[in-house]
Parts: structure tokens; sequence; C-alpha cells
């Protein structure tokens, strides 16, 4: 929930979004089914992408039940990284930064979340070649930090970011 909350949004909209959610919703499952109007009203209707935001949450929740007969990834701790980066890849919905980041924090994946202020910023910063891709950029990142430093170097970006 929280990579979705901070996909495109600042790590302070997004922590102010994820204490009002975990406040409502008993868990994800009741997040999943509740109805987008609700979730609005909740996250707050100037929160960037909002309508988005919610309805690809919603998807990916959706999609992982079907997959998993619950609202729970537990079943891919065992899995190689690559399956499961696949399996987050493949989820509807999900944006390549919250597939990246669940993969890096939840899986301990190497991976380098990367949206769209992000790739705008390092493009600026002539990090990466203008009209860059996101998962062209991603890719770049993560040939360049070792899986080591991966978590160090995703709050750094996210706080260059912010």
């Amino acid at each position: 929930m929280v990579g979705f909350l901070e996909w495109n949004a600042s790590r302070r909209q997004a922590d102010s979004a994820h204490r009002r959610l975990v406040a409502a919703m008993v868990d994800n499952n009741e997040l999943r089914v509740t109805r987008t109007e609700e979730l609005t009203a909740l996250i707050g209707r100037k929160y960037p992408l909002v309508s988005e935001r919610i309805e690809r949450m919603r998807e990916s929740l959706q999609d992982v039940f079907l997959r998993e007969h619950a609202v729970s990834l537990d079943s891919l701790r065992e899995q190689p990284k690559k399956d499961i980066r696949h399996y987050l890849e493949t989820l509807g919905g999900i944006p390549p930064y919250v597939a990246s980041q669940v993969l890096l924090l939840s899986f301990g994946g190497h991976a380098l979340p990367v949206d769209d202020k992000t790739a705008f910023l390092l493009i600026e910063e002539g990090v990466v070649p203008e009209g860059a891709e996101i998962r062209q950029i991603t890719s770049y990142l993560e040939r360049q930090v070792k899986a080591s430093n991966a978590v160090e170097a995703h709050m750094k970006l996210r706080a260059w970011a912010d």
C-alpha cells in the first residue's frame, strides 16, 4: 500500500494518506473491496493522481486475491527473486515503481524504484539521457548500485526527489 501512496507523490503526502487509510481500514482486503469514492474521500481529492492511484491499487489487490485466494504475498517468500519480480511486474495495475519497491523492501530483491518525478529529476541532472523511459532508468540504476546498497540508495533517491 505504501508504494502506491508514494508513487508520484511526496513522502509526506504518502505518510499522511497511509495513516488515514490504516485508521479506517481493517486490512488490505477491506481496502480491496472499498468503493473508490470512499477511498478518495479518505485520501483526499487533491492527492496527486488520486483516482488513478486508487484504481491501480484496487486492481493489484484484486489480482493478488484472484491468484492467491487471499490478499497476501506470503506464498512468494520462498520463491527465487527473479520469479518474485515477474509476479509483481505482471500484477494488474501495478506501476513499475510499486513493483520495484515491494521487491526491494518486502523481499530483499535487487531493485531501485523510480517514478515519474524521480525520472524527470535524473534526466534534468544529466544522470540519464533525455527521453529515457522508467524501465530503462531503473535498469541503469540497478547496474550502477550493488544489491547490498539498494535500500540505502532508494531512501536517498526518495529524499532527493522530495
